[in-house]
């Protein structure tokens, strides 16, 4: 339930989405695309989902593939409160997943309210200027908030020449 309002809000216009078995798959169809392509996005949910899926995203961070994960996570209300909920460790420690991610993404966010607009291009930027998969954490109850952006102070892209991972490290 927690990706499904996400899925129907999207605006199908120009986005060419695919359904896969299991998050696995997704995640190396998503490595696949975005060879071709540029960029790919895989959407989650949270705990089991995104845990099936980091072995792929593992992947696309080792041979620099721009991956976008979303993972569709529990409502922010449920998450302050600490609850104990499925696909949790009932710890109330909703970002220990999301932390596992940190090892093999170049950017990663939990969206809020307030941060949304400058963590996404931030995310983005980063993904794509990398060639590194990034992760954004979206929280169910904010996949239907608007955002008011004013279109003139939306920065374009900025693209830069990736390096060759030797001399990375």
């Amino acid at each position: 339930m927690i990706i499904h309002n996400f899925y129907f809000d999207i605006d199908f216009d120009g986005i060419q989405w695919g359904n896969n078995c299991n998050e696995l798959n997704a995640s190396y169809a998503a490595d696949g695309y975005a060879r071709m392509r540029g960029i790919g996005v895989l959407v989650t949910t949270f705990g089991v989902g995104e845990l099936s899926a980091i072995n792929g995203i593992a992947g696309s961070y080792a041979e620099m593939v721009s991956v976008v994960h979303i993972v569709g996570t529990l409502p922010t209300a449920s998450q302050a409160s600490g609850a104990i909920l499925h696909h949790t460790l009932g710890n109330g420690d909703f970002l220990v997943f999301a932390n596992m991610y940190k090892e093999v993404t170049i950017a990663h966010t939990n969206l809020t309210k307030t941060n949304a607009i400058e963590e996404i291009d931030r995310v983005l930027n980063e993904c794509l200027n990398k060639s590194r998969p990034a992760y954004i954490g979206l929280a169910v109850d904010l996949s239907d908030h608007e955002i008011n952006v004013d279109p003139l102070s939306i920065e374009p892209l900025k693209r830069s020449l990736v390096r060759n991972p030797r001399d990375v490290h």
